[in-house]
């Protein structure tokens, strides 16, 4: 575990917290339904685990989740005409995970997207 690391709760609200030194969290009084849990810190890529069906004030041990550094996309976007695109956008999305980065263009037409989860973009 990565102490500092913020966790999101995917359902009609999502609850957020950060870990404690340790790297324990909490997320406490949660209605039931589905339950997915995203964790994320700078550096390092999101990692997003499906736990399922929950039930009303369940009590879940147990959750690991590895972060890892993720890759790293940069290239150089062009018009149709060949010319770099400054001031546009380079986007990477991953619909598998419901995931989106993105980085402004700079003069050259430059973009660097860091830190990508594994999986197709």
């Amino acid at each position: 575990m990565v102490s500092g690391t913020f966790f999101d709760v995917f359902r009609g609200d999502v609850a957020s917290t950060d870990t404690k030194e340790d790297g324990s969290f909490e997320l406490p009084d949660l209605d039931a339904g589905p339950l997915s849990l995203a964790a994320s810190t700078d550096g390092f890529s999101r990692e997003i685990v499906s736990l399922g069906e929950q039930k009303s004030g369940a009590h879940v041990e147990g959750i690991e989740i590895a972060l890892g550094r993720g890759g790293d996309l940069e290239g150089i976007a062009f018009d149709e005409e060949g010319f770099p695109m400054a001031g546009g956008v380079g986007m990477a999305n991953a619909i598998e995970k419901g995931e989106s980065q993105q980085s402004v263009l700079d003069a050259g037409g430059r973009f660097r997207l860091r830190h990508l989860s594994p999986g197709n973009y």
